[in-house]
């Protein structure tokens, strides 16, 4: 069994957009988002189990992560 953790920052991609050469690119506000972050672990035959949250993945994340998996298998 390998577990991991990432995470993905951007979550708002509204910031960006087309737009003609000479017109600004800039849009009036910037929209702070919560990042998503993913656990992620495959065992020996291929399966895979995942969860996603949003913010930072604490020890007691993956505590509860690992609890949860050992409760499954």
């Amino acid at each position: 069994m390998n577990i991991d953790e990432s995470w993905i920052n951007e979550l708002d991609f509204a910031r960006r957009k087309w737009h003609d050469r000479n017109e600004s690119n800039s849009l009036p506000r910037k929209y702070v988002s919560p990042r998503l972050s993913v656990l992620a672990a495959i065992d020996t035959e291929g399966r895979v189990f995942m969860a996603m949250t949003t913010g930072n993945t604490t020890s007691e994340v993956v505590c509860l992560f690992v609890s949860q998996l050992v409760e499954l298998l």
